[in-house]
């Protein structure tokens, strides 16, 4: 299509913040009222007009995938004037507060019949053990936190829950990012008759061996870092940014579900609540229901948006996995199929690819027309 590609950075992320001198905190509570949904679509239609006029461009597309596939959809449902359509991968169109069914997907990936027999039920023991050491009492609780490098959760107000929403993670994003195998191999080498040490250690040795020691260190799991992190940095992800709008628009707040859950029972909704306070003042919670109305939630409100998912990925269930009018969808199956592709083999994905090519080609046409 000789198509021009525009990479838009996102508003308070990268070095896309508001202009200041040295020593402020460009990410300051007040100044992150502006860092919304709503005003990352209106900066990049505004840059797609602004590329229109200066280039001749034509009719815009979109793609994305995650949090990036739900603004893509979002944009086509917002702007349709401006842009065709969107190609969106495991887009979280369906902003979902207390998002139980990230932990219910990640448990029928592990337990895939055939697959790894009883490695699903191993990394809910493996939790269940976390949360009974913990019990012990701040002793245990110093050790164990001590062990996976994280004593910058020792004593603090959320501590606790932000320990184990780093081990939860630690699991869940390996199923997430297709390395469900190699979670499973490393709990395969417990012995049956684990002791609650024995499977905590052996949850370190994955999560170190996966992510590095410094993991559940990190300032994304910790809410004291996330709260005076108010400076900024132009890279990464941005993790005050991000915390900040599952906080107070997408939540996604994976709280335990009540059978079988493959994180700590520790991760209520109310505690992960807590940590937005923590984080960004009293009252902040995401307004979930707002944003839903808008956009149409699990059933988005336009046309011309072609989600496709993988069958591992735990943020499917937040996005569309059958087509609706006007919003056709397409689902790659396999052993390792996970979030926006990741783990997909060569392949394996082309029926939804070939199906993605032939609907740029058709709304496309339909637009010009």
């Amino acid at each position: 299509h000789k198509a021009l590609v525009l990479a838009v950075e996102h508003r308070f992320y990268g070095k896309s913040v508001v202009p200041h001198a040295e020593g402020d905190a460009p990410l300051s509570r007040a100044l992150l009222e502006f860092l919304t949904v709503e005003q990352n679509l209106a900066d990049t239609v505004s840059i797609l007009r602004l590329a229109q006029q200066k280039y001749g461009a034509g009719a815009g597309f979109s793609f994305g995938g995650s949090y990036s596939g739900a603004t893509c959809a979002w944009f086509r449902l917002s702007y349709p004037d401006d842009v065709a359509g969107c190609i969106s991968l495991s887009g979280v169109v369906n902003a979902i507060l207390n998002y139980t069914q990230f932990d219910d997907q990640v448990r029928d990936a592990l337990g895939v019949p055939g697959f790894s027999p009883g490695c699903a039920e191993k990394a809910e023991k493996a939790m269940r053990a976390f949360d009974r050491l913990f019990a012990q009492g701040n002793d245990t609780k110093r050790a164990i936190k001590a062990s996976f490098n994280a004593s910058n959760l020792i004593g603090t107000p959320t501590g606790d829950p932000d320990f184990m929403y780093a081990v939860a993670d630690g699991f869940a994003m390996m199923d997430q990012y297709g390395s469900k195998q190699d979670l499973c191999d490393h709990l395969q080498l417990l012995p049956s008759d684990a002791t609650d040490a024995q499977r905590v250690e052996n949850a370190g040795g994955v999560i170190a061996h996966h992510y590095g020691f410094d993991f559940v260190s990190g300032c994304f799991y910790d809410a004291q870092c996330i709260k005076a992190k108010t400076k900024g940095e132009g890279f990464g992800v941005g993790d005050r940014q991000w915390r900040w709008q599952k906080c107070t628009q997408v939540a996604y707040l994976q709280a335990a579900p009540t059978t079988l859950p493959i994180r700590s029972r520790l991760l209520t909704l109310d505690a992960l609540l807590h940590q937005c306070e923590v984080m960004f003042g009293a009252g902040t919670t995401p307004n979930t229901a707002e944003l839903n109305t808008k956009f149409g939630g699990s059933h988005p409100n336009g046309s011309n948006v072609f989600f496709i998912n993988y069958s591992d990925d735990p943020w499917l269930r937040a996005s569309v996995t059958e087509s609706l009018p006007g919003l056709p969808a397409c689902m790659t199956t396999c052993n390792g199929c996970g979030h926006c592709g990741a783990g997909v083999p060569p392949g394996v994905g082309d029926k939804c690819d070939s199906e993605a090519d032939e609907l740029v080609e058709k709304w496309l046409k339909m637009h010009t027309s």
